[in-house]
């Protein structure tokens, strides 16, 4: 394909996208709201007579919002862990704090230091344990 038909093509796809914007944007202005959905989306393409179109792109923005769920969900467990490895680590920090006053205070510094590198430890792993899936989810 040449450079020309190229470029021709990049602007009469970006004229398309304008022009089925515009229509989305008027359900919306007959709705009484000012974000277009999908729906009206979908509605557009019917009003320009492109249905064709419409159930390919129904099942694309279903697998999308469907990635985009197992994200959040994957965010939540991963934030969930965290957190509970932070209020291990200020339990282990109070205990040593409390048993130092009693006991050594080096004592109480290897069960800090010891707690700390769990939580690290921890931490790295599951970085790499998601990096490793989300390098091999992208071939």
């Amino acid at each position: 394909m040449g450079r020309d038909a190229k470029l021709a093509f990049q602007k009469a796809a970006g004229i398309f996208i304008m022009y089925l914007t515009y229509c989305a944007t008027d359900f919306c202005k007959q709705q009484r709201r000012s974000t277009i959905s999908a729906n009206d989306v979908f509605e557009a393409l019917t009003e320009l007579e492109f249905d064709e179109y419409i159930e390919p792109l129904k099942e694309c923005l279903a697998h999308f919002r469907k990635s985009q769920q197992g994200k959040k969900e994957e965010k939540k467990r991963r934030d969930a862990a965290r957190d509970e490895e932070r209020r291990q680590l200020n339990v282990s920090m109070n205990l040593a704090n409390g048993s130092a006053q009693q006991e050594q205070p080096a004592a109480a510094a290897v069960a800090a230091v010891a707690a700390v590198a769990a939580v690290v430890q921890a931490d790295v792993s599951s970085s790499s344990s998601s990096s490793s899936s989300s390098s091999t989810s992208g071939q």
